[in-house]
């Protein structure tokens, strides 16, 4: 007999939602609990879609937010926000994952929210979440539309017992080479020092360095970056400064003497680091530092018990093949409709296209 499930939209973030970190079959730092309130403090969220078994487990989590992109078509956006986003795959246990994806889009589509229609941007395409999705798509129960997929560069402790076996596998030795006297120019003034920011305090400080550098940078030529718009600072700063407060969030900085020459913004999840924002001196680029903090970020990360994998967060527009991290992980935005034969979708996924287009073209015209 099918295991029966009780899905609601929740609103209060529920108390055993930290024990399904560890347990879930897909990581999603959106999903944890300080993301949660950090959305709701903003304004962000709508709720989320609570899972459970008969005996109260929590087995989903899926957090997402109602939005009107095209002029009156509702529609439910996993993660909440569009920008930013990470992931936006529902935190479902291992142990129910098929199940309880199953069972929460069965109540939607039984009238648990008006919305018909869910767009879903930076999907894991692989692993029980996809086939749960691909199934019921068999199954005529639900359509699923595939607006970009691409790879996105991932480092796997798997891939090398040792950050300097990893490395040596990731970079040629004449790349290797050429970054060791790189680093000695960048040294020449005063020795590389990789600085770790995880308490709130520090970590807050660390955000406004973060956003003067961005500033300085391309992102702030175009008007983009996040120092140049308040209300992207107050969120991204309100889901690192709650993340950090529960150990999830952390800042990494790159710095010789006084000046930071590169920066990064991580979310954690579970096992999985996630590389949510970075930027660097553009003044020194031929100096490289981006790349050299890449690999002491990869030094650092080798060191920690419980690190598995780094989820770079690069979106179709970045190609992997730049990075020095070479696992890959298949990528997805998606929409999915309620009603297969509805029309509904089909207006969502062509409104979707049309954004993805005007901001390509944005992008362009600002990197001139």
């Amino acid at each position: 007999m099918p295991e029966r499930f009780q899905v609601v939209f929740g609103t209060q973030v529920p108390q055993d939602a930290a024990g399904l970190e560890n347990a879930a079959t897909v990581c999603n730092p959106h999903a944890l609990p300080p993301s949660l309130q950090a959305f709701q403090a903003a304004g962000q969220a709508s709720g989320w879609l609570e899972c459970r078994t008969s005996e109260g487990a929590l087995v989903g989590l899926w957090p997402m937010a109602q939005q009107r992109p095209p002029p009156g078509l509702r529609i439910l956006q996993a993660p909440p926000v569009p920008r930013f986003d990470l992931a936006g795959a529902p935190l479902v246990a291992a142990s129910h994952a098929a199940p309880a994806l199953r069972a929460m889009l069965e109540a939607l589509k039984a009238g648990l929210s008006p919305c018909r229609v869910i767009s879903v941007r930076n999907l894991q395409a692989e692993g029980a979440v996809w086939d749960g999705l691909f199934a019921m798509q068999q199954e005529g129960l639900i359509s699923l539309a595939v607006l970009e997929s691409w790879d996105r560069a991932l480092l796997d402790r798997a891939a090398a017992p040792q950050s300097e076996a990893y490395l040596a596998a990731s970079l040629s030795s004449g790349s290797r080479k050429r970054l060791r006297a790189k680093r000695r120019a960048l040294e020449e003034q005063a020795p590389l020092v990789l600085d770790i920011h995880t308490q709130s305090n520090a970590v807050a400080a660390g955000f406004e360095r973060f956003m003067t550098l961005e500033a300085a940078g391309w992102k702030g030529r175009a008007g983009t970056a996040l120092r140049q718009n308040e209300g992207d600072a107050r969120y991204v700063g309100g889901v690192l400064r709650a993340m950090a407060g529960a150990r999830r969030g952390f800042v990494m900085e790159l710095r010789r003497g006084e000046a930071c020459l590169a920066s990064g913004l991580f979310l954690r999840c579970g096992r999985e680091a996630f590389f949510w924002k970075t930027t660097y001196d553009e003044t020194l680029a031929k100096e490289s530092p981006g790349v050299i903090f890449d690999m002491m970020i990869t030094d650092w990360l080798y060191q920690q018990p419980w690190f598995e994998r780094l989820d770079t967060g690069s979106d179709d527009s970045v190609d992997p093949a730049g990075l020095i991290w070479k696992q890959r992980r298949k990528m997805a935005n998606v929409v999915i409709s309620l009603d297969p034969q509805g029309l509904r979708g089909k207006t969502v996924v062509a409104s979707q296209r049309l954004r993805k287009w005007a901001k390509g073209l944005r992008q362009r015209f600002a990197r001139r």
